[in-house]
């Protein structure tokens, strides 16, 4: 008998029975897979049914056009039709945009393509919005009714949303007495900060935000460093926080942070990935009552290092911000670290652990015991 004969005979025999139950675990391993993929997605992935989070690689520019959203087929729209109405869409939106100017930014050479991708973007959004009887009557209304929607405040938009850059919108600062003082914001970040050293530059983005264009060779090449110099008119024991507005590019470059305040040069405690697309901010706090506290800490702890501090007189303040690049396996490391860690700083995770297994073994030791 061959061999070929021996494995059939012994897969109708029993064989199919081990495929059933590998069937079975690939089945019940799917809500653990899913799982997984959630835990490291980001808020935007969030929303979107893929079950594998995007892969970050090495980026090495900023700014950058973001990758468009395809279009989706309305329900009720029969495929044919829409292979014939989505380019009329996508050049509608086109034309509109042409009027548009580009942001800053997304000049000279990038701006066919912030246009071209902006347009499909746009189109995918609009197409939500339009009534579903509009595609069951005249061509001419749809097209007509599309038009309305795209109006100058919406195109401003999807140019201003399609350009990925590392913007910064207000610098604040705030004392322990509740005082908030606005240090800097808009397009005097660019002129009121400076590029200490690195391949960077800070440019206005209009009156509401400054955008730093970068170039790193490779994850290898030094960080681009911001400085920030400011007066707070308060005792370097009364600084509470140093608040920066930001709107991140996606890069997953590291973003720590040094903070020279009277005597003390202090040091961020942890890194910050520069994640997704959206505005947030970064709030970096001297060591005070909250660390004693169950409080989620959303900020970032400042702690005192060895060597001399560089502020000019007791109130003046000097912040730093540090952009290092990340290799594409640092910014895979950072997209998994990322949302694990801020789930473990949220709550005092290790203390609950503690507690738990404190609470199990009497327990345990007890029942044994009596």
């Amino acid at each position: 008998m061959s061999a070929l004969d021996r494995v059939g005979r012994w897969f109708a025999r029993r064989g199919w029975v081990y495929l059933l139950l590998l069937c079975g675990v690939g089945i019940f391993m799917l809500p653990l897979v899913w799982m997984v993929g959630m835990s490291i997605k980001t808020d935007d992935e969030a929303v979107s049914t893929r079950i594998f989070p995007e892969i970050p690689t090495f980026r090495a520019d900023s700014p950058i056009v973001r990758k468009p959203n395809q279009p989706q087929r309305p329900e009720g729209v029969a495929p044919a039709d829409w292979k014939e109405l989505l380019p009329l869409l996508i050049r509608q939106a086109r034309a509109s945009l042409d009027a548009c100017p580009i942001p800053p930014g997304g000049e000279p050479a990038g701006a066919q393509i912030l246009r071209d991708d902006a347009a499909t973007q746009l189109t995918a959004k609009l197409v939500e919005k339009l009534p579903e009887k509009s595609w069951t009557g005249d061509r001419v209304a749809l097209m007509s009714a599309y038009t309305r929607l795209l109006t100058p405040e919406v195109l401003h938009d999807a140019l201003d949303n399609q350009l990925g850059r590392l913007e910064f919108g207000a610098l604040q600062a705030q004392s322990l007495d509740g005082r908030i003082f606005n240090i800097s914001s808009g397009s005097q970040i660019a002129r009121d900060w400076k590029v200490e050293s690195g391949p960077g530059q800070l440019l206005p983005a209009g009156d509401d935000a400054s955008y730093l264009r970068y170039h790193f060779n490779s994850s290898d090449d030094p960080p681009v460093v911001l400085r920030a110099d400011f007066d707070v008119q308060v005792a370097p024991d009364q600084l509470h926080q140093v608040i920066v507005a930001m709107k991140g590019d996606d890069s997953w470059h590291h973003l720590d942070a040094a903070l020279d305040c009277g005597v003390t040069h202090w040091r961020s405690t942890w890194t910050t990935y520069i994640a997704q697309y959206r505005v947030s901010s970064l709030i970096f706090q001297l060591p005070g009552f909250d660390d004693s506290t169950y409080r989620p800490k959303t900020w970032i702890p400042l702690q005192s290092v060895s060597g001399s501090s560089s502020a000019s007189s007791p109130t003046a303040v000097t912040l730093r911000l540090f952009i290092r690049p990340s290799s594409t396996l640092g910014a895979i490391w950072g997209k998994v670290e990322r949302n694990y860690g801020r789930a473990f700083r949220s709550i005092p995770f290790w203390t609950y652990l503690g507690n738990s297994v404190l609470l199990v073994a009497l327990q345990l030791a007890g029942a044994l015991f009596s």
